[in-house]
C-alpha cells in the first residue's frame, strides 16, 4: 500500500493506479481471489503473494494463474519453502505438515512440471524474514495498546505470541520465503 505525499493516509490501489496514469492498462480487482473468475489467457502478468492456500497450495496457485495468463506472459508467486526437513516439534506446534510446503528446488520443479519455464527467484534472507515476522509481532502489540477493549484481543495476542515463539524456536531456520517468476510458454 502506498502513502500519499501530503498526509499520513494510505492510498488505495485504485488511487495509486490513477495517480500513475495507468487506468487504461491496469485493472484493480479487490475481493476473494478464490472466487475470481477470469477469461482464460486474459492477462500478461498474474501474481499471488502469501495466499496460495486459497487454491490449495503452490501447485494449485500456479494452475489457476497459468490458466489466466497469456502465452508468453509472466506468473509471479510468493511462497514459503522448507529450508531443511522440518522438525516434528515445529510441525506439531505450528499445526503444519511436511507436505504443506516444498523445498526451494521443489517449488521450481512444481512450476516446470506444469509446463512453465522457471526464470528467476528472489529468496528472502534471514534478515528479511525476521523483519517480516517482527512487524507482525509489533503490529499485534500496538493494536493491543490502541484497542484494549477488543473482545478478541486475548486470543489475538495468544496466537501471535505462540507464532513468535515457534518462529524463534524453529521457524527461522526451517522455513524460508521466495518470490518465483515463471514464463507461460504455451
Amino acid at each position: 500500500m502506498g502513502w500519499s505525499s501530503d498526509s499520513d493516509q494510505p492510498l488505495d490501489a485504485h488511487a495509486r493506479v490513477k495517480s500513475a496514469g495507468l487506468e487504461s492498462s491496469i485493472e484493480v480487482v479487490q475481493g476473494n481471489g478464490s472466487e475470481y473468475n477470469a477469461e482464460p489467457s486474459s492477462f500478461d502478468v498474474t501474481a499471488c503473494f502469501g495466499a496460495s492456500w486459497i487454491w490449495g497450495g503452490f501447485k494449485g496457485t500456479l494452475r489457476a494463474l497459468s490458466a489466466w495468463t497469456k502465452p508468453g506472459g509472466l506468473i509471479v508467486v510468493g511462497e514459503p519453502f522448507w529450508r531443511r526437513t522440518p522438525s516434528p516439534d515445529y510441525l506439531k506446534a505450528s499445526k503444519l505438515s511436511e507436505s504443506t510446503f516444498s523445498s526451494h528446488s521443489g517449488n521450481t520443479e512444481i512450476g516446470t512440471g506444469l509446463g512453465l519455464s522457471f526464470l528467476h527467484a528472489i529468496v528472502s534472507s534471514h534478515d528479511d524474514w525476521d523483519r517480516y515476522e517482527g512487524y507482525q509481532w509489533y503490529a499485534a502489540e500496538m493494536y493491543g495498546q490502541r484497542v484494549p477493549e477488543d473482545p478478541d484481543l486475548s486470543e489475538i495476542s495468544r496466537k501471535m505470541r505462540e507464532a513468535r515463539d515457534n518462529y524463534l524456536q524453529w521457524g527461522r531456520d526451517e522455513l524460508g520465503w521466495a518470490v518465483y517468476l515463471f514464463l507461460k510458454v504455451e
